[in-house]
């Protein structure tokens, strides 16, 4: 058994040999040392592409290396008309899918005739010219900014009348009055318009 008195006695015998050892320098120590960080791997990038004008057919995929910062040349992915924005599916396990919104102009629009404004203006088409078509929009325009401030009966009557194009009798059980009570609210309001748009009255029928 090992009492205190002896390992006093004994302990200088310890001591020297942990002394006299050669100290070991830190560069032996094992330390463990950091991995050189990889550069990030090749990417594919798409392009979408305008087919309409051109020799474009569609999208586009290329590769590019971030170590370089070279692309590759574009190759042809997927022929498609106008892709004008792609997104890529999220990273998964499997396949990615590359989604693509086309701007395509409808059927009617592509088939409607397109001419230049100012040729139109000179052609005479027996109607109303472009600008008393347009001054007559601004005064329709100007007609129902003022019914929105009549009073709220007089404002529904007018705009189930000359709006929705309801009869009397329909306007009427819409807002539970009588038809000649609806009379009176057109009436009102068609004065009230006439008195600050200058027009010509018109009668309710």
């Amino acid at each position: 058994m090992l009492t205190r008195r002896r390992f006093l006695v004994l302990f200088p015998a310890f001591a020297v040999p942990a002394i006299a050892a050669p100290a070991q320098s830190f560069t032996s120590l094992p330390f463990k040392k950091k991995r050189p960080i990889a550069p990030p791997a090749p990417v594919f990038v798409y392009f979408g592409t305008d087919t309409k004008k051109g020799v474009s057919k569609g999208i586009y995929q290329s590769r590019f290396d971030p170590k370089t910062g070279q692309l590759t040349t574009p190759i042809l992915a997927a022929a498609t008309a106008r892709p004008s924005f792609l997104a890529l599916s999220p990273p998964r396990n499997g396949p990615r899918f590359v989604y693509a919104v086309n701007a395509v102009n409808d059927r009617y629009r592509s088939l409607r005739p397109t001419e230049d404004i100012d040729t139109q203006i000179s052609i005479s088409t027996g109607g109303p010219s472009l600008d008393e078509i347009a001054i007559q929009n601004e005064e329709v325009r100007r007609i129902w900014t003022l019914v929105e401030t009549l009073p709220g009966p007089q404002r529904t009557a007018m705009v189930l009348k000359f709006q929705e194009d309801m009869k009397i009798d329909d306007i009427a059980a819409a807002m539970g009055k009588s038809p000649g009570a609806v009379k009176l609210l057109i009436h009102r309001g068609v004065t009230r318009l006439r008195e600050n748009v200058g027009a010509p009255g018109s009668r309710v029928r």
